[in-house]
């Protein structure tokens, strides 16, 4: 088992680099196409997209792949943190509109899932985020059932 702090830390080292990534997309491009970051068992960043060449498929169906070559790394033992990051929309209270909002799903060896939720507008290439939110989420990578 590896210590509550470090499986914090990774959580956090991971959604630091993909919130960053996905404003940047969001600015320079106007969307985000699903990428996803593991830590491996050395405790190393590795950030990692789908190959689209030239075609885009759906966003669940690169959800489904990045998870898919997640869960064959947590099986080999190779690492000990993910975490998955695509364009949603959510509900905000007192909203009628859903929002739209960059969705980070985190998993952990030792810890349990963790969604955030960062609801964003985007005008005119200009990005204002909203308030942060998190809650539990479910587990797909370090699940008992897919290991």
């Amino acid at each position: 088992m590896i210590d509550e702090e470090i499986a914090k830390d990774d959580f956090e080292v991971i959604w630091q680099w993909c919130q960053r990534f996905a404003r940047e997309a969001l600015v320079d491009f106007g969307e985000i196409l699903p990428f996803a970051a593991n830590v491996n068992i050395h405790g190393e960043l590795i950030p990692f997209a789908m190959d689209m060449e030239e075609r885009v498929p759906k966003a669940n169906d690169v959800i489904d792949l990045l998870i898919r070559a997640a869960q064959n790394e947590a099986r080999e033992a190779r690492i000990r943190a993910f975490g998955i990051c695509f364009d949603g929309t959510i509900n905000l209270p007192g909203q009628t509109e859903r929002t739209n909002a960059i969705v980070c799903r985190l998993e952990h060896l030792d810890h349990d899932p963790l969604e955030i939720v960062l609801p964003y507008t985007l005008i005119d290439g200009w990005l204002d985020c909203g308030e942060l939110q998190a809650g539990p989420a479910h587990a797909r990578v370090f699940d008992a059932e897919t290991s």
